[in-house]
């Protein structure tokens, strides 16, 4: 027999059951929603990503073909007026002409380089990482660096690579001010996947640990930073050491 309690918990139940049940779906459609839309908005990030990635590849070849081009005629109108005059205070004028010139393409050459890596469009891919290790080293920071590659790494992984790399690059010599830097790229065909290192000593032995921002910075470039991370599906593992720090990515070859 039942008593009054047990009457108005199974009323209580039979109440509240349906609200339960109507809150559940609509939870459940909700987190759909959002799922869906978290699924939209990385594709639009990385979308973006490779919209400014094609932008930086056009000016790069405008740059080098438009300008680069000009500046090469201009240096051969001079060489030859150079050539064919007697007077030398006209010569010298000339030739500080030109060796502003030449410089001046240099500077062109490393900039183009830095907007988009001209060995990449023609599928060097390892001179293009050396390259940048070279122009990037300055006379208070040498990079040094040691890559491997073979042919299995397509070209759209490889340049998600090379900015992440160039970006964290920055980063560190904007912000740490080290003297040595060094960089490990591998291929593994067994293991099919790729790994980055990226090392580099303390300023002090006993510097403060702080791994958990090791190269990322507030502000511009940071998004972006993860975002390359999301493109390569790579894995990221930083170390400490009491004399060094090390950053280690790990990401699938296809």
């Amino acid at each position: 027999m039942l008593n009054s309690g047990d009457i108005l918990l199974t009323d209580i139940f039979y109440l509240l059951f349906p609200a339960f049940l109507i809150t559940l779906t609509i939870l459940g459609v909700a987190y759909l929603y959002l799922k869906r839309f978290n699924r939209i908005l990385q594709r639009y990030k990385h979308q973006k990503i490779h919209e400014s990635e094609n932008e930086r590849k056009r000016i790069a070849n405008d740059l080098h073909d438009f300008v680069a081009i000009k500046l090469l005629n201009i240096k051969n109108q001079l060489q030859i007026t150079l050539n064919s005059t007697q007077d030398e205070s006209v010569k010298d004028s000339l030739k500080e002409g030109i060796s502003a010139l030449n410089q001046f393409h240099e500077e062109l050459r490393f900039t183009v380089e830095f907007i988009y890596p001209r060995d990449f469009i023609i599928g060097k891919l390892d001179e293009s990482f050396l390259r940048m290790g070279k122009e990037m080293s300055n006379s208070d920071t040498n990079i040094i660096m040691d890559v491997e590659f073979v042919n299995e790494l397509s070209k759209d992984k490889a340049h998600q690579l090379y900015r992440y790399l160039q970006e964290s690059l920055a980063n560190i010599i904007s912000h740490r001010k080290v003297e040595k830097i060094y960089i490990g790229i591998f291929e593994d065909e067994e293991e099919n996947h790729v790994e980055l290192s990226i090392s580099y000593p303390k300023i002090h032995p006993q510097e403060i640990k702080s791994t958990k921002n090791l190269l990322k910075y507030p502000g511009r470039g940071t998004t972006i930073l993860s975002e390359r991370l999301k493109i390569l599906k790579a894995k990221e593992i930083i170390k400490e050491s009491n004399d060094s720090y090390k950053l280690t990515l790990s990401f699938p070859i296809k």
